[in-house]
């Protein structure tokens, strides 16, 4: 029995136990249970009332206009600009003058022509008076043949003296006219920079030319081209410009007030002598946009003298049947024994200067011809190398 009980007292002691561990156990998961409750409360947020309601569609665009149509303007003849009649920013309509070149030099050439032309009137006249009276004579025998085709000669030429004239004045009055340069659309006058210039076909030659030598363009504009604009806020020239020519003798005294970072020339040589070939072919492509700036004044030209060459080479055609005629009457009398071989050889010369004068206009109606087509870009014809020429190996 005693063998027995203490088993049981063993077996109460750690029901014991057991129990004081389950109420501690019990307690600390109480307490545990507490804390993760607290600490899963959900926080205090603030809630707003949904509004329902219609919204229009809106959306933000960056972007720039730019005008459907512009004309560059360069004058077609050469000269100081005096006035500006328009500023910048302003509204004009087609035909309106915007700014006036010096008109003196143009003015003096006009007149210099119109005298010119005044004289060969005069000597028309005169030819003309002595022509009618030659005419008058020789019906009746007074007066040789000779001296009556010497006096035809004579009008003949006067009369191609005065086409000539027409065609000087007329080409003078066009230079004139060309000093008022007018508005060729209608549209709004834009500020002149300074950088236009360097679209210029010598600057761009130039900088071809810096190309080739492997030059920086960037910093030889920066340096060497200022950054100004041409026009000030009521159109005229700006200070900036002004400044520019310091003397009187027009030289350009500009100088760079910044130091370059980079020096204007360099790299490899021999990059610049691989691409000599295509700079080379630029610089002709520029010259070739510098020579297109007179087609408008050749046109002109061309077109104003054209009224007038025919009727001057008209009138020596007529100068050399009348020589001719002169000539070989003069042969007849020389045959004949009336007249000696001074006045054969007088004759000659009239009728080779007549010829002359007639191949002088036709050459320049020729030339006329060729700067109108030249102009106008027609009548060429290229011709191409063969395949098989060695040359074009």
């Amino acid at each position: 029995m005693k063998g027995n009980i203490m088993p049981t007292k063993s077996a109460l002691l750690l029901a014991s136990i057991a129990l004081a561990i389950g109420g501690l156990t019990s307690a600390c998961s109480k307490s545990g249970g507490d804390q993760g409750a607290q600490a899963a409360a959900a926080p205090q947020v603030p809630v707003a009332q949904v509004v329902v309601r219609e919204l229009a569609p809106s959306a933000e665009f960056n972007g720039s206009l730019s005008a459907p149509q512009s004309v560059e303007l360069r004058p077609r003849v050469s000269g100081a600009i005096v006035s500006v009649h328009v500023p910048e920013g302003v509204l004009v309509r087609k035909g309106q003058l915007l700014f006036r070149i010096d008109p003196r030099p143009f003015q003096v050439a006009l007149d210099q022509a119109q005298a010119q032309l005044r004289q060969a009137q005069a000597s028309a006249t005169l030819a003309e008076s002595n022509f009618t009276r030659s005419e008058q004579l020789v019906a009746t025998g007074a007066i040789s043949r000779k001296t009556y085709d010497d006096a035809l000669a004579q009008r003949n030429a006067a009369r191609a003296q005065v086409q000539a004239g027409s065609a000087a004045v007329a080409a003078a009055r066009l230079d004139l006219s060309f000093t008022q340069v007018t508005a060729p659309v209608g549209g709004r006058v834009d500020r002149v920079p300074s950088d236009l210039l360097a679209r210029r076909p010598d600057i761009r030659a130039v900088e071809h030319t810096l190309r080739a030598a492997n030059a920086n363009i960037g910093a030889a504009r920066s340096a060497f081209f200022p950054t100004i604009s041409l026009t000030g806020s009521a159109g005229t020239a700006s200070a900036s410009l002004d400044d520019l020519f310091s003397s009187g003798s027009g030289a350009w005294s500009f100088m760079p007030r910044i130091t370059l970072p980079l020096p204007i020339f360099g790299g490899s040589a021999l990059r610049a002598n691989l691409d000599r070939a295509d700079v080379q072919k630029r610089i002709e492509i520029a010259n070739y946009e510098k020579a297109i700036q007179s087609a408008f004044r050749d046109v002109a030209d061309g077109l104003a003298g054209k009224g007038t060459l025919d009727a001057q080479i008209r009138s020596e055609t007529q100068r050399v049947d009348a020589s001719r005629n002169a000539y070989r009457l003069a042969e007849q009398r020389l045959n004949s024994g009336e007249d000696d071989n001074l006045a054969l050889l007088d004759a000659q010369r009239t009728l080779y200067g007549s010829q002359q004068a007639l191949v002088r206009s036709k050459l320049v109606r020729l030339s006329n011809l060729i700067n109108l087509y030249k102009a106008l870009g027609g009548g060429w014809t290229e011709f191409t190398t063969p395949p098989d020429d060695p040359l074009a190996r």
